[in-house]
């Protein structure tokens, strides 16, 4: 029998790291993702990839009905207050510009969130029991309870999501359960500064009165862990029935090294350091295009923790195999000056994918300060 794993993306929730959490355990031939391999614009074109053994993406549970096999069906929820506020960052100060620039023309201040509720319907219905609704309850927690007593769930706390995935682990003999760090959303404190607005919270909990209904059910129950068909999925969706090997990486084998004699050189309010990329895969890393590389950086804190992601920097031109190539990058401060004692991790994205340095810890370069 045929038999699929879903994952229902709920936004701001970790769900990129979750995605790269597949892809190193099943490998992306066996992944299929709305948005990157079916059209993020028609939902159930993701069925077009049913004989994948992982299906996931910001996809509603009803998407999957015409599916004639078992499926275990996979989230992670977020408490609302955060979650929202963390959506409205996002739209606000890190979506791409003609993104930003929609969500502004239908009534979103990026210097208020309690104004932006009030004056953007479209952003009140992105909040509104959202959660609810992906997990397939109408946008009620009962109707959500009835799904999870009538199919099989794994639902995971955002705020203990490693204890979720290593249930999952456990379950679908994986390899690895150790996440990367994505899409930080921005400054530090940055939540605690939007929840300072006089009636955010009152107003966010109208929204999403349902959605706080599950998030305290999941909280209470220590995450859903209701598998009826536990042995089936043993058998058809474990790492280890797919043949499926531990990797080393996932992703085109890139290092990254400082320019000989190079150091940083601070002027104003950025400084400069010069980058050799060098592409050690049989893979062209392309410049441009909706599959393009760039070199990035975060600012990490003493203990080693993601403080804020820096500046992006294109490559020159596509980088072939075996090929190296020089970019001066452009490194700026984080937004509360405080340089002295932490460092600079330079790395890799697969724009709108993944961090390499997050699917494979050997790769990156290192600047302490």
């Amino acid at each position: 029998m045929k038999t699929n794993l879903i994952y229902l993306h709920i936004e701001k929730s970790a769900g990129t790291a979750q995605r790269t959490l597949f892809w190193a355990n099943y490998g992306r031939e066996n992944v299929a993702w709305s948005g990157l391999d079916s059209s993020g614009h028609i939902p159930r074109d993701i069925l077009r990839f049913s004989q994948r053994p992982v299906l996931g993406g910001h996809l509603d549970f009803d998407v999957f009905n015409s599916l004639r096999r078992r499926c275990l069906f996979t989230a992670v929820v977020r408490r609302p207050l955060d979650r929202a506020i963390s959506l409205f960052y996002y739209l606000a100060h890190n979506a791409h510009d003609e993104q930003r620039k929609g969500w502004r023309k239908r009534g979103l201040d990026p210097e208020n969130m309690t104004r932006t509720i009030e004056r953007c319907q479209k952003f009140r219905d992105e909040l509104k029991n959202a959660q609810c609704w992906r997990l397939g309850g109408g946008g009620s927690f009962d109707g959500v309870l009835q799904r999870l007593e009538t199919s099989n769930f794994v639902i995971g706390d955002y705020e203990v999501v490693n204890e979720f995935n290593r249930k999952l682990g456990e379950l679908l003999s994986w390899h690895t359960v150790n996440m990367g760090t994505y899409n930080v959303a921005g400054r530090p404190g940055y939540q605690d500064e939007i929840r300072r607005e006089p009636e955010l919270a009152e107003r966010i909990a109208e929204l999403t009165e349902e959605d706080e209904r599950l998030y305290a059910f999941v909280q209470k129950s220590n995450g859903v862990y209701h598998v009826p068909d536990e042995r089936l999925f043993r058998a058809t969706l474990s790492a280890n029935a797919l043949r499926r090997q531990p990797t080393a990486t996932l992703i085109e084998n890139v290092v990254l090294s400082l320019v000989k004699g190079s150091e940083i050189e601070w002027n104003n309010d950025s400084g400069r350091l010069e980058v050799r990329i060098t592409n050690l895969s049989t893979a062209t890393l392309a410049a441009s295009g909706p599959s393009r590389f760039m070199l990035g950086y975060h600012w990490l804190g003493e203990k080693g923790g993601i403080i804020e992601e820096g500046l992006r920097i294109p490559l020159p031109h596509n980088l072939a195999s075996d090929e190296s190539v020089v970019v001066s990058a452009r490194i700026r401060p984080p937004s509360d000056r405080v340089v002295s004692g932490r460092k600079v991790r330079l790395s890799m994205i697969a724009v709108g994918r993944h961090w390499l340095a997050s699917v494979n810890h050997d790769h990156g370069l290192v600047i302490a300060f």
